[in-house]
């Protein structure tokens, strides 16, 4: 076993837990969705976070798989960015979804904790990117450092009020980024 499989087998783990949490929460929301009241915001940012955990598995891939010698900053960096969309999967819906839940509300509860856990994604993102090198974060280009600047800034926004059009334009407005920078960056590996 190659060092990046054995560390890619954690990493793989850690996003498959967050995977499991949104799909449980997704069946058991299918089961009592007569009585379930839905805020399309906290159902976007489910689907959001699902992405994420995918993309960031994917990437990792990408980047990381011909590394041949790994420090254990680069191993903590990554551990610690799975972890932490992990948490963004386990906070977006109730642990226990019971009838008559109001998603809003909930939402609303976790969001200082969702979002500032969000802010420190993109921290975490620009510190394994620089341990590939400069020339690494340089090669993605000015739109990679907006986009980790942008993501940090309105992160940081979002924990901080609870305004619903805010909320909605957010949503809205990192789905679209997120599948911009997916497609346009990682759509082919190899």
């Amino acid at each position: 076993m190659s060092t990046f499989e054995f560390i890619t087998v954690l990493l793989s783990i850690v996003v498959g837990l967050g995977i499991t949490r949104l799909l449980g929460g997704l069946a058991r929301a299918i089961e009592i969705r007569g009585s379930l009241k839905f805020y399309w915001v906290q159902g976007i940012w489910s689907i959001n976070i699902g992405l994420y955990l995918v993309v960031f598995w994917w990437v990792v891939v990408f980047n990381h798989s011909s590394r041949e010698h790994w420090i254990f900053l680069n191993f903590l960096l990554l551990l610690l960015y799975s972890t932490l969309i992990f948490l963004q999967a386990a906070l977006i819906l109730p642990r226990d979804l019971e009838e008559g839940t109001d998603l809003a509300s909930h939402f609303f509860s976790v969001r200082p904790w969702f979002f500032g856990i969000g802010a420190l994604l993109p921290l975490v993102e620009l510190g394994d990117s620089l341990t590939h090198g400069l020339e690494n974060v340089l090669s993605f280009g000015p739109a990679y450092i907006l986009l980790q600047l942008s993501g940090l800034v309105l992160n940081v926004v979002a924990a901080r009020t609870d305004n619903r059009r805010f909320h909605a334009i957010w949503c809205i407005v990192y789905s679209l980024g997120m599948a911009s920078w997916t497609v346009s960056r990682f759509w082919t590996i190899g």
